[in-house]
C-alpha cells in the first residue's frame, strides 16, 4: 500500500536543495535496501544517484551510518569534517552521539528525541529555512543518562 510511505510534510525535493546549498546528501537506514528503495519509491523521494547505506551492507546503526559517509566522501569527492545526521527516531540521536556527528531531529516524536539528547527537533522540512539554519547549528547530542 503505497498510501502507507508518504513523505514527510517538505520531503519532496529535499535532496536536490540540500546539494545546492553545498551539502552532501546519503541517506543511511537500519532496513534492508529492497524495502528501502520501495519506500523512497512510494514516497516519490527515491533519485538513482542517491547515495545510501543500509542494513543490507553493515550489521550496526552506527557501521550503516559510517559507510554511508564514506560513500558520500566517494561521491562527491570529497572527505567531510563535520556530519549532521537527521533522524526520527530515539536510536537515531545515540547513533549521532556515539560518532560525534551533529544531530537534526524530526517528526512527530519531538519528547521521545529530546529525550533521548536532541536539542534541535523541526515538525518537518517545510521550512527550508529553518531546515538550512538548523543543518549549520547542529551539534552532537548529549546523551541522557539512563534511568
Amino acid at each position: 500500500m503505497p498510501a502507507r510511505f508518504s513523505a514527510t510534510s517538505g520531503a519532496l525535493g529535499l535532496f536536490a536543495d540540500l546539494r545546492a546549498a553545498g551539502w552532501g546528501v546519503a541517506l543511511a537506514t537500519g532496513g534492508w535496501l529492497p524495502s528501502a528503495t520501495l519506500k523512497l519509491q512510494a514516497a516519490r523521494l527515491y533519485e538513482s544517484e542517491l547515495v545510501v547505506a543500509s542494513a543490507s551492507d553493515a550489521l550496526t546503526r552506527p557501521q550503516v551510518l559510517t559507510l554511508a559517509c564514506q560513500r558520500a566522501a566517494d561521491r562527491y569527492g570529497q572527505n567531510y569534517d563535520r556530519v549532521v545526521s537527521v533522524g526520527d527516531a530515539p536510536w537515531d540521536v545515540r547513533t549521532a552521539a556515539e560518532l560525534g556527528h551533529g544531530f537534526v531531529g524530526v517528526g512527530r516524536r519531538t519528547t521521545a528525541l529530546r529525550e533521548a539528547g536532541a536539542r534541535i527537533v523541526l515538525s518537518d522540512f517545510s521550512d527550508r529555512g529553518a531546515v538550512l539554519r538548523t543543518l549549520e547549528c547542529a551539534d552532537v547530542p548529549v546523551l541522557m543518562p539512563a534511568a
